[in-house]
């Protein structure tokens, strides 16, 4: 079958990698594909002359036993929300496409795939991640490519795949595998291991395992910030009968020291949208739980700015995970990646935003000129 590079580049709507709601979505890195690209759709036939093949839990052995005869290159990725893999994904398929079926491109999409990448691959510290698969095992050279690169890095790692598997036995034709049955949708990204990566990666969401620098780690339960911050009370609290209570009015008074409030429900969101009013709101879309090595640990680094700024402007979080796409698109809250941080005043987001993997200092410097001194 042939993917259209519409498929190959489609966003849900409200993609995490662009910006939602009020913003709109980014567009996708375009297609790179000159050529028609082999694959099957998720609950399709697997045939063993596939070269990109989509996987889920029921086709997941049938795609690992094609290792026997040419490498396999396992690519666990998020293409909706995550915006490195929207730059790898019409690469590395235009990439396999031009190879002619040398190696198998094997799509283990965190949203589509049914569990299939966490049961096969652990210690995925970020996404999108390449992993190389010959003869039943997990290649250990080259090793694991986490994150967006570039293209040259990526044909470069390619290659080093092919040469290190060997002579490859030709495909045979007409060959079908057990027939795929429709996986589970996945909505929230699984928990999974988190390490920074190199920037310009996504965070994965997978069981915990610390990993590399500078990709998309996963979820996992968020942390406390520095020690000594003193959490602001949340706007809002609810009530013993399980409503929520409006928002108790602003005031004028500047916030304590370390003022982080978070956002779960628009009742919330209400509350810090008036208190932007008062001072500038700096509004993190996060997966602290998801992934504690880049989310988390972006966390923590804002959590100590804004109790060093004392009080001059508020943190507000907002866990992507409990509020999900839906309720992010439905209050207009902008996500560029993940962790996202974009400054609110008087109730409108102004200057860029702050997306991915960031240092301390390229923190304090976009607080310095988005927040003002």
């Amino acid at each position: 079958m042939k993917l259209s590079r519409t498929t190959a580049r489609a966003l849900t709507a409200g993609a995490l990698v662009a910006a939602v709601g009020s913003t709109g979505l980014s567009g996708v890195a375009s297609a790179a594909t000159s050529a028609p690209i082999r694959t099957t759709s998720v609950f399709a036939t697997v045939s063993a002359e596939s070269s990109v093949v989509e996987v889920n839990m029921s086709n997941l052995e049938a795609v690992k036993k094609m290792a026997d005869t040419r490498p396999v290159v396992f690519l666990v990725t998020a293409p909706s929300w995550c915006g490195a893999c929207k730059q790898l994904d019409p690469v590395i398929r235009a990439m396999n496409a031009k190879d002619g079926g040398s190696w198998v491109l094997a799509i283990m999409d965190r949203d589509k795939d049914g569990g299939a990448g966490k049961k096969m691959f652990t210690g995925i510290t970020g996404l999108p991640t390449a992993i190389a698969y010959g003869r039943g095992a997990e290649m250990t050279n080259p090793k694991r490519m986490i994150g967006w690169g570039g293209e040259s890095t990526t044909r470069t790692w390619i290659d080093s795949v092919v040469k290190a598997y060997g002579p490859v036995t030709p495909a045979p034709t007409g060959t079908p595998a057990p027939t795929s049955t429709p996986a589970p949708t996945q909505t929230t990204p699984g928990p999974l291991p988190t390490k920074p990566g190199p920037t310009g990666t996504t965070p994965a969401p997978e069981p915990t395992k610390p990993g590399p620098t500078g990709t998309t780690p996963a979820p996992e339960p968020t942390k406390p910030g520095p020690t000594g911050t003193t959490p602001a009370p949340e706007p809002t609290k609810p009530g013993p009968t399980g409503t929520t209570p409006a928002p108790e009015p602003t005031t004028t008074t500047p916030a304590p020291d370390g003022a982080v409030v978070t956002v779960a429900s628009e009742e919330e969101w209400k509350a810090v949208i008036e208190l932007s009013k008062q001072r500038p709101v700096v509004v993190r879309v996060h997966l602290d739980g998801q992934l504690p090595m880049l989310s988390g640990q972006n966390g923590k680094m804002a959590a100590a700015a804004v109790a060093k700024d004392a009080g001059r402007w508020t943190l507000a979080n907002v866990d992507l995970e409990k509020l999900g796409m839906a309720g992010l698109a439905k209050l207009g809250i902008p996500m560029k990646g993940m962790p996202s941080m974009t400054v609110l005043k008087d109730g409108k987001f102004v200057g860029e935003s702050l997306a991915g993997h960031s240092t301390e200092t390229e923190m304090r410097t976009w607080i310095d000129a988005n927040v003002g001194r």
